[in-house]
């Protein structure tokens, strides 16, 4: 199957001076007002042409989205050749750059393999066996930012950051619910801690209630309480979560997890304000403002079956997605200098900087984990007193040598589907640049050594941003 773009562009797979691709308009341009004030944001629309959802089609006014057959994709593709995380999307002032994310079947436009490509018009993009056309609309959609560049726990000077801040500044100032969506380790819990001491409960408490961490028969009993005798093993009463948060915020993590059958109760809950602890006929009203947080889409959950619509309704009052790591290179560095800083504080022995080998191999990773992982990395480097990735063996853990002599390191803290393709990734990538390295970064050697036609190779060498010499554009 071929896939041809309106304008038969040319193609830009890799390297920093990717060409435009069309003609259009922008993709994003900042609104010439004080700094904080907006941003406007082009809309695009993803229309499926073949595959198991043709003829679905999604108008996006996201400056990051991506696509997949996960369900936390913002387009859902339920095709078995299309990958979990398959293709990101994010909107530059140059255009819109589309990002293969490490797919296994591979992502096409015009019969070309990419690894990442900047659009300005439309086109036709095959992934697997699916094809779907990307289309600019001649639209904007006016995005708030704030003048702030932090808010609580998070930083980040990028607009997509900014223009979060600007919605929980505004969460911030009333009780209404807030459903917080993100990737593991974006900092959801972090942002609601930021909302709740900026809001008139400060002075309350902040209750952290985990709903993929309670078994199903204890969901009612950690939720609501219980009173004594009222099952076995339950020698004394317990208040439960919602009467431990009265007065404060009540932060549900991982919400997407609760089980179905157990949402019912839950959604009482949140429309009456009144809770019943177990074995007890008395209810007794609460107050507490509601957070929420999923790494899921809730949308699709509900698609799906697996998530209640009026539930949904009733908890994305207000909305927010945080943006991944990856989305905002810009923020990569302050970052980690607010980390840094954090730690320093902790410890003042510590160094004031990293090494500028470290934070190059920092910005060349894709930071599945995120914050949380960047953390984790940046305190194992501290402690290993570590001056460049190779020092580290960090080469393993975010870009594997080329002599693939460390071995990969599995990332046990990510969900198991995350961390297989990431595993996958990294070798892949460990093995393309030991073979260039072999062969003396002779493509078609390369290839005879490895068992591979020079075509594979290059395919594998485009999708993971490669030049013959083996380093990443």
């Amino acid at each position: 199957m071929s896939a041809m773009p309106d304008d038969d562009p040319e193609l830009e797979t890799g390297g920093d001076d990717d060409d435009d691709l069309g003609d259009g308009l922008p993709a994003t341009e900042r609104v010439q007002e004080p700094l904080g004030t907006a941003w406007n944001v082009r809309r695009c629309r993803v229309t499926v042409l073949e595959g198991a959802s043709e003829g679905a089609s999604a108008m996006l006014s996201q400056p990051f989205f991506r696509i997949g057959k996960d369900p936390s994709c913002e387009v859902l593709l339920p095709d078995a050749s299309v990958s979990r995380r398959h293709l990101e999307v994010r909107l530059t002032g140059e255009g819109f750059e589309l990002v293969d994310a490490g797919s296994r079947n591979g992502t096409f436009i015009a019969g070309m393999k990419i690894g990442r490509v900047v659009l300005r018009g439309s086109a036709e993009i095959v992934l697997g066996s699916v094809r779907v056309r990307f289309e600019p609309v001649d639209e904007q959609v006016r995005v708030p930012l704030s003048s702030r560049e932090r808010f609580g726990g998070l930083l980040g000077l990028s607009p997509l950051m900014r223009a979060v801040f600007a919605i929980l500044e505004k969460a911030a100032e009333s009780d209404v619910t807030l459903l917080i969506e993100g990737e593991s380790g974006t900092g959801k819990e972090v942002a609601a801690r930021a909302v709740h001491s900026e809001g008139r409960r400060k002075a309350g408490p902040f209750v952290v209630f985990d709903c993929s961490a309670v078994p199903a028969p204890l969901m009612a009993s950690e939720l609501f309480g219980h009173v004594k005798g009222a099952f076995t093993g339950a020698v004394a009463s317990r208040p439960g979560a919602f009467k431990s948060a009265h007065g404060g915020t009540l932060f549900l993590d991982e919400i997407g997890e609760l089980p179905i059958d157990q949402q019912a109760m839950l959604l009482r809950a949140l429309e009456t304000r009144a809770i019943r602890a177990v074995g007890t006929h008395e209810e007794s009203p609460v107050d507490v403002r509601i957070v929420a947080a999923t790494n899921r889409r809730l949308e699709h959950e509900v698609e799906a079956g697996r998530f209640r619509k009026d539930l949904l309704h009733r908890l994305s009052v207000v909305q927010v997605t945080l943006p991944p790591l990856r989305a905002r290179p810009e923020d990569l560095t302050p970052t980690v200098a607010a980390l840094l800083g954090d730690m320093r504080r902790a410890n003042p022995r510590l160094p004031a900087t990293i090494p500028l080998g470290l934070l190059e191999a920092f910005q060349r990773y894709r930071w599945p984990g995120n914050v949380r992982e960047l953390r984790n990395v940046l305190e194992r480097s501290l402690a290993l007193g570590a001056t460049d990735a190779g020092a580290l063996g960090l080469d393993a853990t975010l870009r594997p040598s080329p002599a693939g002599g460390g071995a990969i390191s599995v990332p046990f803290a990510m969900p198991y589907a995350d961390a297989k393709e990431a595993v996958l990734g990294a070798f892949e990538e460990a093995y393309a640049r030991a073979a260039l390295e072999r062969a003396g970064n002779n493509v078609s050697k390369a290839a005879r050594e490895s068992g591979l036609s020079r075509r594979h190779l290059q395919r594998l060498m485009s999708r993971l941003g490669l030049r013959d010499d083996g380093v990443p554009d």
